[in-house]
């Protein structure tokens, strides 16, 4: 007579496994969700006040996975060779056939492995030791930037700059592009050591030629000899 009867207290705890799944299920589903919209954002975020550090390393990512040799880049200021401590005038301009249907047409990044880099208007700002785009800048394919040459020589200083075009349309998207542009600015002949280094090297030549004048002049420790 017992033989259909379910216990109420078991037909619970299925039901309450089964809510305990789903509920895993969700926090799985939502957990790849939030995990998704960070991997995503970075390549899909513009930055309208410009770009520096490990977020360039891979190149303008945001606006297009690989540089494209339709955007043409022209660098000019820096010298044939460097010197000490002199300031040049840099001047960044990015061309491609990318339209431009709103305000926000461009930016870029510069970095010089040596002296430093200053801005002289609202259109670049210096972040990290780089030069980039201010919001203002954005606004433009053409840049300016002042480079000041270290206080000492080094036998070659290594610069490389991303300029990046974009459509205006507000996204990061197929209809913008970007290029790299590198190369390397030889140092002044002299090459301007340490100073506490050139004074020792000094001082031991001096020591050295001293010894070997007293080693010249003394006589040997046999004294002189009497002739008879």
């Amino acid at each position: 007579m017992f033989g259909g009867w379910s216990n109420p207290l078991t037909r619970f705890a299925k039901i309450e496994i089964n809510m305990n799944r789903n509920n895993w299920v969700k926090i799985r589903v939502l957990t790849t969700l939030v995990i998704s919209l960070f991997v995503i954002a970075p390549l899909t975020t513009a930055f309208p006040t410009g770009i520096s550090g490990n977020a360039i390393d891979y190149g303008c990512a945001c606006h297009g996975s690989v540089a494209e040799e339709s955007v043409s880049i022209q660098v000019s200021g820096f010298p044939d060779q460097w010197v000490i401590g002199e300031s040049y005038e840099l001047t960044i301009q990015g061309e491609s056939s990318v339209v431009n249907d709103g305000e926000n047409q461009g930016g870029f990044n510069l970095k010089v492995e040596g002296g430093i880099l200053s801005s002289h208007d609202e259109s670049v700002h210096i972040i990290d030791g780089e030069a980039t785009h201010t919001e203002e800048g954005n606004d433009q394919r053409e840049w300016s930037v002042t480079w000041t040459a270290p206080s000492r020589g080094t036998q070659k200083i290594n610069w490389r700059v991303y300029v990046n075009t974009v459509n205006g349309d507000g996204t990061s998207d197929a209809g913008d592009s970007w290029n790299i542009m590198s190369s390397s600015i030889v140092g002044p002949d002299k090459v301007v050591t340490n100073d506490w280094t050139d004074s020792k090297t000094v001082r031991i030549v001096m020591g050295l030629v001293a010894s070997m004048i007293i080693v010249k002049i003394l006589p040997h420790s046999g004294g002189m000899s009497k002739s008879d």
